[in-house]
């Protein structure tokens, strides 16, 4: 999977925090970047509230991908 090029490193890494050790969970739209609550990290092909694509992934999907 292609990262979309407005989420960031920064942002993935905010997102799989905050799911570990915080008390929200967020993913982001692979097609539009936007960010969307109540996303479990293990998330793929959610529904974006934004573009109405199937393209939600949560912090753990996307932290995969950077293979850091």
């Amino acid at each position: 999977m292609k990262i979309h090029p407005e989420i960031s490193e920064a942002m993935i890494l905010a997102a799989f925090e905050e799911s570990a050790f915080g008390m929200s969970d967020y993913g982001f739209c692979n097609a539009c970047a936007a960010e969307r609550g109540s996303t479990e990290p293990d998330a793929r092909e959610y529904l974006c509230e934004e573009c109405g694509e199937h393209e939600v992934y949560g912090s753990e999907i996307y932290l995969m991908e950077l293979d850091i």
